[in-house]
């Protein structure tokens, strides 16, 4: 788990020649589909491997999320924003390739279907 304010660093740096998956979530109950998810996404992207760098920011209460300035600015140097929780942002080379909102029940697959697509 990072701070928002850590973002622009960490993914620069982990996200060099790899993807990293950037989860947006809560651990506030009044988010279920956050705590669903947030088990849920960490084993998905362990079972894809070495492909992906995992990172986390969590909020309590979720709401916090669409107010953390740091978390505005990054999203916005990247041309996005938060649309719902649980957010996933995925980086390559610190360049934004894709995002997805809300529950993602499918996200072993939908991340090995990210990997097939993928020029080697």
């Amino acid at each position: 788990q990072i701070a928002a304010e850590q973002l622009p660093d960490y993914i620069a740096e982990n996200s060099k020649g790899k993807f990293l998956v950037l989860h947006v979530s809560s651990q506030d109950p009044n988010c279920p589909s956050c705590v669903m998810s947030n088990k849920f996404i960490r084993d998905s992207v362990r079972e894809v491997g070495d492909y992906y760098v995992y990172a986390e920011v969590l909020y309590s209460p979720f709401l916090a999320a669409i107010n953390d300035e740091a978390m505005k600015a990054f999203l916005k140097q990247h041309g996005t924003s938060i649309v719902a929780l649980p957010a996933f942002f995925i980086f390559k080379d610190n360049t934004l390739n894709g995002a997805k909102y809300g529950l993602w029940e499918t996200s072993t697959k939908d991340l090995q279907n990210f990997k097939a697509q993928q020029p080697e």
